[in-house]
């Protein structure tokens, strides 16, 4: 028993690494999903391949393991396909990546690649990706082409699906399995269009990106699984899809907008479907405010980049923000990248009406926080003894990219430490300091820090550098 008990501690040399333990390796050093590759065309896509070069058995295991090899790259060079095929044992899943071509290559070494590997019997065929040669405007007809020749029995079992720059003339009756459809400036032929092609998927259909350069008509706004969603797309759209959409499981569904507009109106105030996470990412805009919140989660992304002098007023955002949504069930605030310009009577509106908030994040990326601060620091200070405190609920903070000043950092200690005494203490709180400039104020950070994890038990603090180095 002595030496069983001593076994599991003691140091013993590994001159072999187990097969299991290179297999890991060399997945973790391969992409996981065909939508996140960035491919040169040089027909070798994989980062682990050099891993093959360590010693005889990295490579023996490498080119006998099929699930390293469930993404075939049809490229000019046919020995890559043929080696794909070879490593590939059929049981395995598979995803075929059709990557932009030259003039030189689409119509012969490209079809002969896509008929090779059409003859071989593909029956966990997973996920296509089809891409449209970008070096030349001519080539249509031939970029056409590509979806017919994928075998119509193959799309059939299709879950994944990422076309760019593609004129689709697949018959909607085919795609009966699809979960995950990406569409980057594609055109359908009439019929079928977009909107009745999304609508035949209703039933399955859990994750849809889209992003066009022109007019290309409404989608469907009937998703009843839908969970992810990406529009990047003409602005008249995205507006009618947000103002008619309904999804009936909204709990299980995220919504992303990312639009580049120089031409739209002021405001676009559209009704708050109940989803769980629903975003205002960065876009180029002369003259816009995008207002979208929920009932669960509000997050806040006002850092609009403007391509003219036009300064958004983003503390009439969050006002109409207030007055047009019902935020008493929403229990998390993401704030990210507030002006320096936005008001303290804009915050403190904001605060009033989240009774039930449970979780705040703030991050931004300049050395001015606002009045997001002095309005918590406020909602604080003028409460009466005995009083109950804002946002009673409240229980983890976080916060980034700040770097802060003695004055707020000493409001902020006074917050915790009312909080804590009128029996409404914080859970967790983690800060990451942006470093300071100069020696004396790391000191007065390193003294507060040291007070707040004494009022938070959960405090993590983390220091970072105020600029990137190069």
């Amino acid at each position: 028993m002595e030496t069983c008990d001593s076994h599991g501690t003691s140091v013993v040399p590994i001159h072999r690494l187990p097969n299991e333990v290179l297999v890991e390796i060399m997945l973790i050093s391969r992409p996981a999903r065909i939508k996140f590759f960035d491919f040169d065309g040089t027909g070798e896509p994989f980062l682990w391949l050099p891993l093959t070069l360590v010693c005889r058995q990295w490579a023996e295991l490498a080119y006998s393991t099929a699930k390293l090899w469930r993404t075939i790259h049809i490229g000019p060079n046919m020995r890559w396909v043929d080696l794909a095929l070879a490593c590939s044992d059929g049981s395995s899943p598979l995803d075929i990546y059709l990557p932009g071509l030259s003039v030189d290559g689409i119509q012969e070494k490209h079809t002969d690649a896509l008929s090779l590997l059409l003859s071989h019997d593909m029956r966990q065929l997973m996920s296509v990706y089809l891409q449209h040669p970008k070096d030349s405007d001519n080539l249509h007809k031939e970029a056409r082409a590509i979806p017919m020749r994928v075998a119509s029995h193959l799309l059939s079992r299709l879950r994944e699906i990422h076309c760019d720059g593609l004129l689709l003339p697949w018959d909607i009756e085919l795609f009966s399995r699809l979960r995950s459809l990406t569409l980057i400036n594609c055109r359908f032929d009439n019929p079928p269009t977009l909107a009745s092609f999304t609508l035949r998927l209703d039933r399955t259909l859990s994750s849809l990106s889209r992003q066009t350069e022109s007019k290309s008509g409404v989608m469907t706004e009937h998703l009843p699984y839908l969970r992810e969603l990406y529009l990047r797309d003409d602005p008249s759209c995205v507006a009618a899809f947000l103002v008619h959409a309904n999804f009936p499981k909204a709990t299980q569904t995220s919504l992303t907008g990312d639009i580049h507009v120089h031409d739209y109106p002021d405001h676009i105030t559209v009704p708050a479907p109940p989803l769980t996470s629903l975003l205002s990412p960065n876009c180029e805009v002369d003259n816009w405010h995008f207002l979208l919140c929920e009932s669960r989660r509000l997050t806040l992304r006002l850092n609009a980049r403007c391509t003219t002098t036009f300064e958004p007023d983003f503390s009439s955002c969050i006002q109409e923000i207030v007055s047009s949504f019902d935020l008493t069930a929403t229990t998390s605030l993401n704030v990210r990248g507030i002006v320096k310009d936005t008001t303290l009577q804009a915050w403190q509106m904001l605060f009033a009406r989240l009774p039930v908030l449970k979780k705040i994040k703030v991050k931004e990326r300049g050395t001015h926080i606002g009045g997001f601060f002095d309005a918590f620091y406020l909602l604080h200070a003028d409460v009466p003894a005995g009083a109950q405190v804002a946002c009673p609920q409240l229980q983890h903070i976080v916060i980034s990219g700040i770097r802060w000043g003695p004055a707020v950092m000493k409001e902020f200690e006074v917050c915790l430490r009312l909080r804590a005494k009128r029996g409404a203490p914080l859970a967790s709180l983690k800060i990451e300091f942006a470093k300071p400039m100069y020696e004396d104020l790391g000191k007065v950070q390193a003294r507060y820090a040291a007070l707040l994890c004494h009022i938070v038990p959960g405090f993590k603090l983390k220091l970072k550098e105020p600029y990137p180095r190069h």
